[in-house]
């Protein structure tokens, strides 16, 4: 069985508000004004036959941030509250 790469896991998704938001390179949109990006809606892109599809193929996993010296503190504060 092939693994599903769901677009949570891809860097290129972002989640603002109730939109699923993808911000692929390739697909975003930039205001000349002011400088902000604009993606498109993830689901859209998944369908059958657009950009990314059921294939995933402009999936990039997401990298793992290594916690800060200090997030790690602060973590261990946490547990003893």
């Amino acid at each position: 069985m092939q693994e599903i790469k769901a677009c949570k896991d891809c860097k290129h998704f972002e989640a603002i508000g109730v939109n699923r938001v993808c911000f692929h390179p390739n697909f975003v949109a930039v205001h000349l004004i002011n400088g902000w990006q604009r993606g498109v809606l993830a689901y859209p892109m998944r369908k059958h036959g657009s950009a990314c599809g059921l294939q995933a193929l402009l999936f990039e996993p997401k990298v793992a941030v290594k916690p800060t010296f200090f997030q790690k503190i602060k973590g261990l504060f946490k547990g003893k509250a």
